[in-house]
């Protein structure tokens, strides 16, 4: 709480950054998403590739716009990482109102647009900023939920991704971002899923689980922090853990 304290006289932020770098400067004000990456978790997420076990691939749960996606791929490269980015998104619309009123066609605050036809403009914008920005690596993505996504690697199906390619799914995993639903039981089959084929050494990033925060994801954050196959690695604010060795 000190800390807290003291940083916020400073006028710094209490958790940890990555160094200064002008392409995520650039690609934060580009992409589709830019209130919705904590600059905390560009040095999770560095980190994390940087320090992964060879053998597996990134997992992405929840894509939106791209802007993740695209920042996990230029630190694959930066790191000269050979590893697959997989991503999986339902593109669902979920209004800030739904849990009191129920759901509508719309966007909210409009009634000229479907939210059909706003999250496909989303979807459009992840593959083309993808197209763009990660032609060399370009993430194996799925429009599909997370559990039918998990269904499909665990039995090695082969799925048609969002850029038209014919891809096999499967096999091991060194580094999960999950940020799907939020919602407890929704985060807690999401990593329960992730775990079944996590290295040892491998990272699990949960996103919006800051403790401040009254999302599912904090308290399953605060419930691996006492897994005994785990070990809370930082933080910053939202959650970064690596999988024990066997």
């Amino acid at each position: 709480m000190f800390k807290k304290v003291m940083y916020k006289a400073l006028g710094r932020n209490p958790w940890r950054e990555s160094d200064p770098d002008d392409f995520i400067l650039r690609l934060r004000s580009s992409v589709i998403g830019e209130g919705m990456l904590h600059s905390g978790n560009i040095y999770l997420m560095e980190k994390a590739v940087r320090e992964m076990p060879v053998g597996g691939c990134l997992l992405e749960i929840g894509s939106y716009g791209g802007l993740s996606a695209n920042l996990l791929t230029y630190f694959l490269q930066k790191y000269n990482r050979s590893e697959q980015l997989f991503c999986c998104d339902a593109w669902l619309y979920e209004g800030y109102h739904d849990a009191e009123s129920g759901p509508t066609p719309w966007m909210d605050g409009r009634k000229d647009v479907l939210r059909t036809d706003f999250m496909n403009h989303i979807k459009n914008s992840f593959i083309s900023s993808c197209r763009l920005l990660s032609a060399q690596t370009l993430p194996k993505a799925i429009h599909i939920d997370s559990d039918s996504f998990f269904e499909s690697w665990a039995a090695t199906n082969f799925e048609t991704d969002v850029f038209g390619r014919q891809i096999t799914l499967g096999g091991a995993i060194s580094f999960a971002y999950i940020d799907g639903n939020h919602a407890y039981k929704y985060a807690k089959r999401d990593f329960e899923n992730t775990d079944k084929y996590l290295l040892p050494g491998g990272f699990v990033l949960l996103d919006d689980s800051a403790r401040h925060l009254s999302f599912g994801s904090v308290t399953l954050a605060i419930e691996l922090c006492k897994h005994p196959q785990y070990e809370l690695v930082l933080e910053n604010p939202n959650f970064l853990f690596r999988k024990k060795p066997a």
